[in-house]
């Protein structure tokens, strides 16, 4: 099968051009936009010309995740999410144009990772593993909830033992990297024990989920989590006292 190439000439304060090569199997070997941010700082007013090869891309994965290609639509949108987040640190992004455009490249993640039953093992095993590896990428560093969402993508893929397993090692390691005294450090190790819970609660017996849930009570989310729930079983003593907790460690 020939390989495929997409190419566009786009016009902003200058001609520049998209070029996407993608191998037999939908894979990109190159991807490519020589965009005007590459000239220097990029004002806010010039930014939706700044993006527009961008959004070329954007549309060609759109294309792909309708025509249920998720490895392609994953990939092309990672892709934009790194030219973005690149374009985010020489840019006034007052607008929100950049942000946007990266909020809808993990959209579209989320939703291929949503579907992820009606994929081959190797697939699964493919996307799991460049999630996990974009998750650490260096230009998502103070940008935890991004990261966040890369992981959790991670996770609805991680239906068997040894997924699981590498998942968590892999979240173990990120969370030890984290200075814990600080307020990022306690975020991010909160958030992770959010996603095991949820993984819980859509994998494993009740029973688990609440052990689980027992276990972090040192985190203000999971006290709310147990709040709500001693409220559905109408325990009001036991919902005061966990409230009184957590407001005590919010002031």
């Amino acid at each position: 099968m020939k390989e495929l190439i997409f190419q566009a000439v786009v016009e902003g304060n200058e001609l520049y051009s998209v070029y996407v090569e993608l191998d037999g199997d939908g894979r990109i070997i190159t991807l490519e936009c020589d965009c005007p941010y590459d000239y220097g700082f990029v004002i806010w007013r010039n930014v939706d010309r700044a993006v527009e090869g961008t959004e070329i891309v954007a549309k060609r994965a759109h294309e792909a995740m309708e025509d249920e290609d998720g490895v392609l639509t994953v990939r092309m949108s990672l892709c934009i999410m790194e030219e973005m987040l690149n374009l985010l640190q020489s840019a006034d992004d007052s607008g929100g144009i950049i942000g946007g455009i990266i909020e809808e490249s993990f959209e579209r993640i989320q939703e291929v990772t949503q579907s992820g039953d009606r994929f081959s093992r190797t697939e699964v095993e493919e996307l799991f593993r460049l999630l996990l590896k974009e998750s650490e990428h260096s230009l998502l560093e103070g940008w935890p909830d991004w990261q966040l969402a890369l992981l959790e993508s991670a996770s609805r893929l991680a239906k068997t033992s040894d997924l699981l397993r590498e998942w968590e090692e892999y979240v173990s390691r990120m969370i030890s990297t984290q200075a814990e005294e600080t307020w990022s450090g306690r975020y991010f190790a909160e958030r992770i024990a959010v996603l095991r819970y949820r993984f819980i609660q859509e994998n494993e017996s009740r029973e688990r989920a609440k052990e689980y849930l027992n276990q972090n009570l040192q985190f203000p989310e999971f006290r709310k989590f147990a709040i709500q729930q001693t409220l559905d079983n109408d325990r009001f003593e036991e919902a005061i006292n966990l409230a009184l907790e957590v407001e005590a460690v919010s002031i």
